[in-house]
């Protein structure tokens, strides 16, 4: 870029991803860091197990009313991509109560499952990275525009 005598313009979305990933990086919260890992080991667990995932979906079916969505598939925090820790941790929740229902089979007896104080916690992690997930999908579908107008400005001036 220097050697184009041009201005870098940093990507927002990126700017976002590296500031969310710093924080959890550096959280420490112990309670946090638990709910976290337990979430990385269940998602884990079901990922590597066809057998426990197909239960899971079974499950998930019997206990969902009519009109309700059966919950998707779980999702795997991929420590590049900061939205998908908000998408595993909301992926666990909504398969929480087919998780639990899998517990009570002999086989699965000892899967760690999630308190509800852990529920609980989830939930608040949930509202705090929300907004961001949000400001991302925005952002990545305006950032073209976006792009383009700061160039025309930048090269206007």
């Amino acid at each position: 870029v220097d050697l184009l005598n041009k201005k870098h313009f940093p990507c927002f979305a990126h700017s976002l991803n590296l500031v969310l990933k710093n924080a959890i990086t550096k959280c420490n919260n112990d309670e946090v860091l638990s709910v976290i890992t337990k979430c990385k080991t269940l998602v884990t667990f079901f990922h590597h197990s066809p057998k426990a995932t197909r239960m899971l979906k079974e499950a998930n079916k019997k206990i969902v009313e009519e009109g309700e969505n059966i919950p998707g598939k779980l999702i795997q925090y991929v420590d590049t991509r900061w939205n998908t820790l908000h998408h595993m941790i909301t992926s666990v929740l909504d398969n929480h109560n087919g998780i639990q229902m899998i517990k009570l089979i002999d086989a699965y007896s000892d899967l760690n499952v999630l308190t509800k104080e852990e529920v609980q916690l989830m939930r608040q992690i949930i509202m705090i990275l929300e907004p961001f997930d949000q400001a991302t999908k925005d952002i990545s579908g305006m950032l073209t525009i976006y792009q383009i107008l700061l160039i025309m400005i930048y090269e206007f001036y």
